[in-house]
């Protein structure tokens, strides 16, 4: 986890802090990715923090960072990530991360909820994705036309 401290805490109940503009917050965003890619076993980690690709090419990778939930804390303490994209003029969740010790604490629940608060309740969620994450999206009674591909 990682403390935020020249971040604003959001509001109680809520976890979304947005970090596209903020290289310290992108930063921040990188780590959480390079978990995610260790974690599901993936070539590469899914976002960079610099602005532009090294061949030149902006980075357009929206990304937002999650609070912890640490009620004692004055200053979020960032807890997990996730980026999104637009893809064919849909928006698409490319990946999200929360650390292992914030799981199963309602904290994927209320980013879920910020989420799609703010972008909507009809965002693709990109895979493949995890067992933990097809539950998840079951749970939620996330509709299966947003995650399910079929082949």
């Amino acid at each position: 986890m990682i403390p935020l401290l020249h971040a604003d805490k959001p509001e109680s109940g809520h976890a979304l802090i947005p970090a596209t503009e903020d290289m310290r917050l992108r930063k921040a965003v990188e780590i959480f990715g390079k978990c995610f890619y260790r974690e599901m076993g993936f070539d590469f980690p899914p976002f960079e923090a610099e602005f532009v690709h090294y061949g030149g090419e902006l980075n357009k990778a929206e990304v937002v960072l999650f609070d912890s939930q640490a009620p004692q804390a004055t200053f979020p303490i960032a807890a997990g990530a996730a980026g999104l994209s637009i893809v064919n003029g849909t928006r698409v969740l490319d990946w999200i991360w929360i650390h292992p010790f914030q799981r199963g604490k309602g904290l994927a629940d209320i980013a879920w909820d910020d989420l799609e608060a703010a972008y909507g309740d009809t965002f693709q969620v990109r895979g493949p994705l995890s067992k933990a994450m097809r539950r998840f999206l079951e749970k939620r009674d996330v509709a299966p036309e947003r995650w399910k591909r079929t082949r």
